[in-house]
């Protein structure tokens, strides 16, 4: 099957591993080969895994101390009302089904 935007005469002249139409076992291959060549030891020469990955980080993306405490204190506060929540619905619960049971008998 042919691309429909292009002719074959116009890839003709195209070198190297090309397909008109390529199947999932060279989408797995060519993306095994681009993996490999990414993380080959030439492309990472001088890294080291904990500091080269904070610094490449906090250069990309930069947030305040206090934007990040504001993040945990919601998450935390979150987590304690879902509990709260949670442990409500777990006593209520057992008392409505014992009275819709006692509705029922009746």
């Amino acid at each position: 099957m042919a691309h429909p935007y292009t002719s074959i005469e116009a890839n003709q002249g195209l070198k190297g591993n090309f397909s008109m139409s390529p199947s999932y076992i060279d989408l797995l291959i060519d993306l095994r080969r681009t993996l490999m060549w990414y993380y080959s030891p030439t492309m990472w020469r001088d890294y080291v895994f904990p500091t080269s990955f904070i610094n490449d980080f906090t250069r990309q993306c930069y947030f305040q101390q206090k934007d990040v405490y504001y993040t945990l204190l919601i998450a935390v506060f979150i987590t304690l009302i879902r509990y709260a929540f949670e442990s409500c619905i777990s006593t209520v619960c057992p008392s409505i089904k014992r009275q819709l049971r006692q509705q029922e008998e009746n």
